[in-house]
């Protein structure tokens, strides 16, 4: 439809090769989200979730929270309280905190308190089929009331860039992909890798 109202457009009215531009992105961005859909079926939340990880309480200083953020690549955290998530801390309210109330002000005065959460054998398709990584870059993972892993946006990304290189891999199975991708690289541990924070 994109290639016809170009066409069209190239003879006629140039208001169509705008429409042929906004079909043919919405076409794209269809496909790339079909794909994705396809590449993830079939394998659980724990083979895409982050087991090492900083957790933060609510008591902590956003000033704290920023110099971890500087620290090293994590940018959104979970708030925990005796080892159970009680809120997010996400990257664009730590800044709108500091920004709003300054680096003295705490965590919990700007965590996300009612989020969703996932469990470790959930399928990562229909697990995300409500689109929740849209408005949470960051969702716990939880078993038994605990917090075992992050499924973040970033790793999901990492995930689907790991599948397609071994799917060009000659010998990485074809259209047994899930399969190999399974035994090529085995799922986290079920007990996340807390790092305890230095500040």
């Amino acid at each position: 439809m994109a290639f016809l109202f170009a066409f069209a457009g190239l003879f006629g009215n140039p208001m169509l090769l705008f429409i042929a531009l906004f079909v043919w992105m919405g076409a794209s961005s269809e496909m790339g989200a079909a794909q994705a859909r396809s590449a993830l079926a079939g394998l659980p939340v724990s083979h895409a979730m982050v087991t090492e990880f900083v957790p933060l309480h609510q008591t902590a200083t956003l000033g704290q929270a920023a110099r971890h953020v500087l620290a090293g690549s994590q940018q959104d955290f979970p708030v925990l309280d005796d080892g159970r998530v009680i809120g997010l801390l996400e990257r664009r309210h730590l800044l709108d905190g500091l920004t709003r109330l300054g680096p003295e002000a705490l965590v919990g005065d700007v965590m996300v308190r009612d989020f969703p959460v996932l469990t470790p054998g959930e399928m990562l398709v229909p697990a995300l089929a409500g689109q929740q990584l849209q408005e949470f870059p960051m969702l716990p993972v939880i078993v038994e009331g605990r917090l075992v892993g992050l499924l973040t946006t970033d790793n999901l990304t990492e995930l689907l860039l790991i599948k397609s290189a071994l799917g060009k891999n000659p010998s990485g199975g074809g259209s047994n992909q899930s399969s190999s991708f399974s035994r090529a690289v085995p799922p986290p541990l079920p007990r996340a890798g807390l790092r305890q924070p230095a500040l």
